[in-house]
């Protein structure tokens, strides 16, 4: 009993950054959480559920600027159930390095990037996480894990694709280990990232046939990635997607809009990222070491030039 309380206090300390006690109606539990960090400072803004206002404190570094907004607020910020996290300027994965260890933040916290986090959610405060959710779902980007994202930002090219917000506009981009956007993905890039790596639980695909365009509701979409190396890399993704059409058409023809579609999201996001910046969104690497372990140890510390100069190809069963 001695054990399991112990482990209990250490919890809520590693959690509220405290090392106080606080009572239940003295604690804010955070839904999104900011962070922007310069040479000179470090800024959390915290919004919380059922707050009005967001909490907002300065540091320097990200521990005491959650420190000083606690003070700020008066109530101890509990960190464990963030749904997002904004990170602005500054060195992002030494930030998300920080927040999960010692689990501050759930490894699950959907990760947003932002030129300022503070405006992005003194402007918007919960209904980002709406909206992220909402564009999600419906497969017009993909939202990983903090976790996701600090696994591609060590890989071999120091980047990941996560979304972007910039104004009223929510969307994806290439962003690096320092915290630096090297770009912005077209909309045809992001419903690809989704696809390839989202969960696709209600994307609607717009199918242009010779009676106008279509819409194809995928119920489930899924694909096993295999590795050609025989000359060079060649990465072959072989789709299986279920799904309905509402409106009456032709199923030959539906089937062949459906891949023409499919493949041309995924071009798009692999030309965004891998060809242009060596990402690993495909997760080439682990295929690799798992298929032909002798072409990666060959290959391995070229690796994002390897991936960069990759084949390509999709093969997409409807059913």
């Amino acid at each position: 009993m001695k054990h399991k309380r112990l482990t209990l206090l250490l919890a809520t300390l590693l959690l509220t950054g405290c090392t106080g006690t606080a009572q239940v109606q003295n604690r804010a539990f955070v839904q999104l959480l900011g962070t922007d960090a310069d040479r000179n400072a470090n800024r959390v803004t915290a919004v919380s559920f059922g707050m009005e206002e967001p909490a907002s404190g300065t540091g320097e570094t990200l521990l005491t600027a959650l420190e000083a907004a606690q003070c700020r607020y008066d109530r101890a910020l509990m960190l464990g159930h963030t749904q997002v996290l904004v990170c602005g300027k500054g060195g992002l994965e030494q930030r998300l390095s920080l927040l999960l260890d010692g689990n501050r933040i759930s490894p699950g916290c959907r990760l947003v990037c932002a030129d300022d986090a503070a405006r992005v959610l003194e402007e918007t405060g919960a209904g980002l996480e709406t909206a992220l959710s909402r564009m999600a779902e419906g497969g017009a980007l993909y939202a990983p894990a903090v976790s996701d994202t600090l696994s591609d930002l060590l890989g071999a090219s120091g980047m990941a694709v996560a979304p972007y917000v910039s104004g009223s506009d929510l969307g994806m981009c290439v962003v690096d280990r320092a915290g630096n956007i090297r770009t912005t993905l077209s909309e045809e890039a992001c419903r690809g990232a989704a696809l390839l790596r989202g969960k696709n639980r209600d994307t609607v695909l717009g199918i242009p046939t010779e009676q106008g365009t279509l819409s194809y509701e995928i119920h489930s979409c899924s694909y096993k990635l295999d590795l050609e190396t025989a000359a060079g890399l060649t990465a072959v993704l072989s789709f299986r997607i279920t799904g309905e059409c509402a409106e009456a058409c032709e199923q030959g023809q539906l089937r062949k809009g459906v891949q023409q579609a499919v493949t041309e999201l995924c071009r798009a996001a692999v030309l965004e990222t891998v060809c242009v910046y060596g990402v690993d969104l495909l997760d080439l690497e682990r295929a690799a070491r798992h298929q032909d372990p002798a072409f990666f140890a060959a290959h391995q510390e070229e690796w994002s030039a390897v991936i960069a100069q990759a084949g390509f190809r999709c093969e997409v069963r409807v059913e």
